[in-house]
């Protein structure tokens, strides 16, 4: 059961990877796309900043209010809460096309998956 979870965590390792490799294309014009107008874009990555604040913490905070859930799934919703962060990241280049603060969603949701890897002693809530 263990190595199952570990391959969930890889191929969320992967979609982060990816949702950074995407947008860095995007963002660089390797892949032609048309960005709106970032007028708004302090009041979008504040709002998308404290979204992720609030799913990192969800991801540490959940686990031990889930006491009754099993084990498995409250890693694998610490996982996909972790790797949110990354799809905000992504959401914000598509609207802002700016991959540098973008790159702060990416490198959290990266390391955050690192924090979270299943281990052994990590599976007690």
């Amino acid at each position: 059961m263990n190595s199952k979870l570990k391959l969930i965590w890889a191929m969320m390792l992967f979609s982060s990877l990816f949702y950074a490799g995407l947008a860095y294309l995007l963002s660089s014009g390797l892949i032609p796309f048309e960005f709106p107008d970032a007028e708004d874009a302090g009041i979008f990555s504040m709002v998308l900043g404290m979204v992720s604040a609030v799913s990192l913490a969800l991801a540490y905070i959940l686990p031990s209010r889930l006491t009754q859930w099993p084990v498995q799934n409250v890693a694998i919703l610490r996982m996909t809460f972790v790797e949110a962060v990354g799809i905000f990241g992504l959401i914000y280049v598509l609207q802002t096309g700016d991959f540098n603060r973008g790159l702060f969603f990416f490198a959290t949701s990266f390391l955050g998956l690192f924090v979270v890897f299943p281990k052994e002693e990590n599976q007690s809530h």
